[in-house]
């Protein structure tokens, strides 16, 4: 049942391209990584094509590349609070290099 659950996310995520909400409360679409200097050094960052940042709580280190363009599905996290706060708060769902 995971693995068909996974399965419905990602094919979601790959026929979604805009940045938007979904019914299922998450935000999916495609933009870039980006790394966040100054005295907010090691944060990574979500510049979507909708324009919106969206400050990520973690990221694997297989994205943690400059410019890398992505597809995404984050869940906001009005919870979560920054420093930095350069964009709203998310946690990764999924996503997939492009």
């Amino acid at each position: 049942m995971k693995r068909l659950t996974a399965l419905a996310l990602v094919a979601a995520v790959v026929l979604l391209t805009a940045c938007r909400d979904s019914p299922s409360g998450l935000i999916v679409g495609t933009g870039a990584i980006q790394a966040w200097g100054g005295e907010c050094t090691g944060i990574w960052i979500l510049h979507a094509d909708s324009g919106r940042n969206y400050e990520l709580t973690s990221l694997a280190a297989g994205f943690q590349q400059q410019d890398l363009r992505v597809r995404f599905a984050l869940k906001l996290r009005s919870d979560w609070v920054s420093v930095c706060m350069v964009g709203a708060g998310a946690d990764v769902v999924s996503m997939t290099k492009l």
